[in-house]
């Protein structure tokens, strides 16, 4: 996704208060780069019918 992707998807985290359900694909991509980079941490990993493989995270603050 790169740096852009990266910005966008911190900036949501940060626009809902450091913690979101996330479930697009593209969103995941992104965030797999962000927990890399130790700035993100996934709290859990669900399945169910109304968000199928969804994420929750929130940000990791330094």
């Amino acid at each position: 996704m790169g740096v852009d992707g990266e910005k966008i998807l911190l900036q949501y985290l940060k626009d809902r208060g450091g913690y979101a359900s996330l479930s697009e694909f593209r969103q995941k991509s992104a965030l797999q780069l962000l927990v890399e980079k130790g700035l993100v941490r996934v709290v859990r990993q669900y399945r169910n019918r109304d968000q199928p493989n969804a994420w929750f995270v929130e940000l990791v603050y330094p």
